[in-house]
């Protein structure tokens, strides 16, 4: 390009940012008769039209095209086909704006938590009863049986965020049969993926307890309740994706509504298989496994009354899991990373003291259920960002996202504390383990708000498609983890000291993710990215004017 900056700005091309003319003074325009695009008087700058762009992204050479007065945004001047200049904001404008988004992402984050917190709202209920009706060592033997399911589940937490983003997009377009298609297929792989977690449980749960790390003492209750929850596998994958697929269709009643009834008939569970039958964490595992098969056939049932989309019965075709796994894949990726340094942590605390493993565990489930609530930050920012339309909406809505993630993560921080902090009676008689909780406060809190910040910035980034960077990012984490409890293992640290573990992986996430959102989206140098959405709205307003014209 030959042109100043005064005159013309460029957006650097990337793997998710498009080279188009982002703004242009006015003075170098002059209204061209008939209502048409203005045309650039300055003949040095006919030049951007040539500018091409890598293999993925856009040519900025959009021809000139007529727009009608519907076709101009209020709150952007269409300065050229394909060039969209930035909005100028009042005083006034910007706060109004700000309420307007923060109302949109309240009521999208809401619908989104039972998504993410249906499968730790049964643990913790689960471990709750358990710890009020049995003893410490079947409190404690819930700590291997539960990373080990996590586990599992947490890996396929990718495909909701893949399942809301296809049956979304094909309802943009109102292909109401592609949507059911691309429901189906998740269905599908949801069910195939949970019948073979649930063959290496019932296969390998000894083997994969002793994996773990866990005292002996452990060993044999471990064992007797993941056998159990493994037949509720499928299940929990099935209903991740029913809930994405009614959540993509704006549907929050039904999510809500089976979330709850899966909790009401857990407790009921607990409280008489436990309490009466005093059958133990045989008695938990069961309840959770009944109620979590109830909750999915009702989900189910909901489809033939609610929303436009139908799920079928069918095998998913070449292109329709290509598709799928196209966003499944790199993010799976990601979660099987972070996964594996969850794993770390806990068979790290799995191996201390029957009694240190029991407080660790109440800790665990509250500060874990505390952290799903994050994750619809995620969901949000994929929502959001890929339909702004100009440089400072853009950049006032990252803002936006990651404040409102230092906010939630300072409330899920306090929840995470206060509970068991104040209120440790509510998850065991045993009073040896309420110091040991109380003790453990400080790196509570600070993983659980670096652990809120990594949350929304990774979401911006995953809106912008820099999954490669993610994926790095994690592997720099995941080999710091590793030197940090080796050296852990080395000195004899307990509790306390793998706790610690746990703030310092989140603060080199929440460290890495943020310098990347503002470097390459809030720096002075950064530029926005230009979602799909945006380049079709571009592409379909030229060819309309060359139409007109």
């Amino acid at each position: 390009m030959q042109c100043s900056r005064q005159s013309l700005g460029l957006a650097e091309a990337s793997s998710c940012h498009y080279r188009v003319l982002l703004s242009v003074p006015s003075s170098r325009y002059s209204r061209a008769a008939g209502g048409s695009v203005p045309a650039l008087q300055d003949d040095r700058c006919s030049s951007w039209r040539r500018a091409t762009c890598s293999q993925r992204s856009l040519h900025s050479a959009i021809p000139a095209a007529p727009l009608s007065r519907a076709t101009v945004d209020t709150r952007s001047v269409v300065t050229r086909a394909g060039a969209i200049s930035s909005p100028v904001f009042g005083v006034n404008d910007i706060w109004q704006w700000r309420k307007a988004q923060l109302q949109k992402i309240a009521l999208f984050t809401g619908p989104a938590l039972s998504i993410p917190l249906a499968d730790p709202i049964m643990s913790l209920v689960d471990t709750v009863c358990v710890g009020q009706c049995t003893g410490t060592l079947e409190l404690a033997a819930l700590g291997p049986t539960m990373l080990i399911f996590n586990l599992f589940t947490y890996i396929f937490t990718a495909i909701t965020i893949t399942t809301v983003s296809l049956v979304a997009d094909k309802l943009r377009k109102q292909d109401i049969k592609a949507a059911g298609d691309a429901l189906s297929s998740a269905l599908f792989v949801a069910t195939v993926f949970g019948l073979l977690i649930q063959a290496v449980l019932l296969v390998c749960s000894k083997q994969m307890v002793v994996l773990t790390g866990a005292a002996p003492a452990l060993l044999e209750p471990s064992v007797t309740y993941l056998k159990i929850r493994a037949w509720s596998a499928p299940a929990v994958l099935i209903s991740m994706v029913a809930q994405a697929g009614l959540l993509a269709q704006q549907d929050s009643f039904a999510p809500f509504i089976w979330v709850a009834v899966q909790s009401v008939l857990n407790v009921v569970g607990d409280l008489v298989l436990i309490m009466y039958f005093k059958q133990g964490l045989a008695g938990a595992a069961w309840a959770t496994v009944v109620s979590q098969l109830v909750g999915t056939i009702g989900l189910v049932w909901m489809y033939r009354f609610r929303g436009q989309v139908r799920p079928t019965v069918q095998l998913p075709t070449l292109s329709q899991l290509t598709e799928l796994s196209s966003t499944f894949g790199p993010a799976s990726l990601i979660y099987i990373f972070k996964s594996l340094c969850y794993m770390m942590l806990q068979s790290s605390a799995t191996a201390l003291r029957p009694a240190l493993v029991a407080a660790h565990q109440v800790l665990w489930q509250v500060w874990n259920l505390c952290a799903f609530g994050h994750t619809p930050m995620e969901q949000a920012a994929l929502a959001f960002l890929p339909g702004t339309t100009d440089r400072n909406e853009y950049k006032e809505l990252v803002k936006l996202l990651l404040g409102v993630g230092v906010i939630v993560g300072a409330v899920t921080a306090f929840v995470a504390t206060a509970v068991p902090y104040y209120l440790p009676f509510l998850f065991t008689p045993d009073a040896q383990l309420w110091p040991i909780m109380k003790s453990i406060a400080p790196q509570c809190v600070l993983s659980m708000m670096l652990c809120a910040m990594d949350v929304s910035a990774a979401g911006i980034l995953m809106a912008c498609k820099d999954l490669l960077f993610l994926a790095r990012a994690m592997t720099v984490s995941l080999a710091v983890l590793v030197g940090y409890f080796s050296v852990a293992k080395a000195q004899g640290w307990q509790l306390g000291g793998i706790w610690w573990g746990l703030a310092l992986f989140f603060f080199i996430r929440a460290v890495q993710s943020s310098f990347r959102v503002y470097s390459r989206h809030l720096s002075a140098r950064s530029v926005p990215a230009m979602s799909p959405f945006e380049v079709n709205k571009l592409q379909a307003v030229a060819i309309t004017g060359e139409a007109t014209g």
